[in-house]
């Protein structure tokens, strides 16, 4: 509902928390020597996640303010890229990724000759605070998958509930589910 993307039951699969999500998702995607694009700074653990599944990260700086640099994102897209993290709010600098600034991506997206996949891990996502929004990433991504856990947002730490929904806007879906 909160995407507007008309999400069916094979589209969603329950994990062991957002962390058992991210690894099942780049053990799915990944290819030994694929690359995975994270914006810096980041949840740390995403390194191992890639890692994992013989992949590598590429770091990519943010603004100074946090602010996703969607060129910055362009110019490190490459023939093995086959992801990119996204986590908004972002864990640890709190910065919420603009509605523009992922339209923007989307753009990017559309234009790169092969497809990628933006993994949108979103177990922060209600907890934005003085009026601000954060915009629902699948519903302006079109290859997106979200990766998250009710721990943090029902304050159940330790009860690993988590899934992932992925986008029936993503080429090869239920294969990949």
């Amino acid at each position: 509902q909160e995407t507007g993307i008309d999400f069916k039951e094979d589209l969603v699969l329950m994990t062991v928390g957002c962390a058992g999500a991210m690894n099942a998702v780049l053990k799915a995607i990944l290819d030994p020597g694929d690359e995975v694009i994270v914006p810096m700074p980041c949840f740390p653990d995403y390194q191992f996640y890639i890692s994992n599944h013989g992949g590598s990260m590429v770091a990519v700086e943010t603004g100074e303010d946090f602010s996703l640099d969607v060129a910055a994102i362009e110019s490190k897209i490459g023939p093995r890229t086959k992801a990119i993290i996204l986590n908004t709010p972002n864990n640890p600098s709190g910065a919420i990724y603009s509605e523009s600034a992922l339209r923007a991506l989307e753009k990017v997206l559309q234009r790169a000759d092969h497809p990628v996949v933006v993994i949108s891990d979103e177990p922060y996502k209600y907890f934005v605070y003085d009026g601000a929004t954060c915009p629902a990433t699948a519903s302006i991504i079109s290859n997106c998958i979200i990766a998250t856990s009710w721990s943090k947002t029902w304050s159940l730490a330790g009860e690993r509930i988590g899934y992932l929904a992925i986008s029936p806007r993503l080429p090869g879906a239920l294969e990949l589910a």
